[in-house]
């Protein structure tokens, strides 16, 4: 079912600061979900290239946010693609003393080792109003542990709230069951492509019932730029490490493109969907 957020009114600022206060601050909450070892981390290097351009470098547009230091923490947080002294850019500034501070007092429990943090805020598309950010946490704790850990979210910029994917989309049943019966279906490519196999925990995967993981309310979802301007081309779902196979085979990124969406987006905003996903 569609929903929004419930802010009260006020400045751009504070509503959309509000909006997305449960994404800047969430995702600290645990610093030991899920442990990668590296090979797996070059692995979601190379998953993430698809997202920004080809390049796992620092792109040149950008730029540091916070850093500090608290304890055995070292925190950095930086930003791509949001402008600075925007509206977003100005919530998520505010959000890094609480960020920082989860992340330090979680370090204090975790034993002698150094933590290490490194955030990222990255614009990954826009159409109209509504712009889709992901949130990506490397966490390395002392010489081996690291993880990776996902978050995202919709913003309407024009409305100043804190939007959900599902607001774009028809809510009827027959249409939730149609999306995750697409997320189903990118994901046993990716397991063609990856594993010349279509069995997930020594199970064939049967898509005809939707699959094992819901479009909406379930692994992060993010919306794709396109090959045409101002439009969204698809969307991208992470789908983290051990949640739905074995931990050794590591993230799952899922993109669906526009045109297989289309049906099931409502009528009112079917001209913010066009074109390829640009990646």
């Amino acid at each position: 079912m569609a929903r929004r957020d419930k802010i009260k009114r006020g400045s751009p600022v504070g509503l959309i600061f509000t909006g997305i206060i449960g994404f800047v601050v969430g995702g600290a909450a645990m610093l030991a979900l899920y442990i990668f070892t590296p090979d797996l981390l070059e692995q979601f290097d190379t998953e993430l290239a698809r997202f920004t351009g080809g390049e796992t470098d620092t792109p040149s547009d950008d730029h540091l946010l916070f850093e500090a230091t608290q304890g055995r923490l070292t925190y950095r947080a930086h930003a791509q693609g949001i402008e600075p002294g925007s509206a977003i850019h100005d919530a998520i500034m505010a959000s890094q003393p609480s960020i920082a501070a989860s992340y330090g007092a979680q370090a204090q429990q975790i034993g002698d080792a150094d933590v290490w943090v490194e955030i990222l805020f990255e614009r990954t598309a826009s159409a109209g109003p509504y712009v889709s950010i992901l949130r990506t946490d490397y966490i390395q704790v002392g010489n081996e542990d690291s993880l990776l850990q996902y978050a995202a979210t919709l913003v309407n910029t024009e409305e100043g709230l804190g939007a959900a994917a599902s607001d774009l989309f028809l809510n009827d049943a027959e249409s939730e069951q149609a999306l995750a019966t697409l997320v189903c279906n990118a994901l046993l490519d990716d397991l063609r492509a990856t594993t010349s196999d279509a069995t997930l925990n020594g199970t064939r995967l049967n898509c005809s019932q939707g699959g094992p993981l819901p479009f909406f309310g379930g692994p992060p979802l993010i919306f794709l730029p396109s090959t045409e301007p101002d439009k969204f081309g698809g969307v991208a779902m992470f789908v983290s490490a051990g949640r739905i196979a074995p931990i050794q085979m590591g993230e799952f990124i899922l993109t669906i493109p526009q045109a297989d969406l289309r049906d099931y987006v409502r009528p009112a905003d079917q001209n913010l969907f066009a074109g390829e996903p640009d990646i």
